[in-house]
């Protein structure tokens, strides 16, 4: 954890974020490591499960870095599942817009 965190924090709080950060890490590096090519389900779980921990904008503030200390993903993963929740929030953008589009209609409509 990182100083400023650590001086921020609870200890009850920083004994979580230990906590978090080794049980996020054994995930990656345990559960769902694998040998070989992933099935394309395993692919997309695995991608998933790393977008949901990624901020978001982790390459425009330049914290991939820091990102991979702390998931212990490969830099190739980890640009993946930013690139994957970068989608994610586009396409659900783009589902609101659409809902409100449609609400917008019915009313005047």
């Amino acid at each position: 954890m990182s100083d400023h965190l650590k001086g921020d924090a609870q200890p009850c709080d920083r004994e979580a974020i230990t906590a978090i950060i080794e049980s996020m890490k054994a995930l990656f590096a345990e559960t769902m490591a694998t040998r070989g090519r992933r099935t394309d389900l395993n692919r997309n779980v695995f991608y998933a499960a790393a977008a949901a921990v990624i901020p978001k904008g982790v390459h425009e503030k330049k914290r991939i870095r820091a990102v991979m200390r702390l998931t212990g993903l490969r830099r190739d993963a980890t640009s993946k599942s930013a690139e994957f929740r970068n989608e994610r929030d586009d396409r659900e953008l783009l589902l609101v817009e659409r809902e409100l589009e449609h609400r917008n209609g019915l009313l005047r409509g």
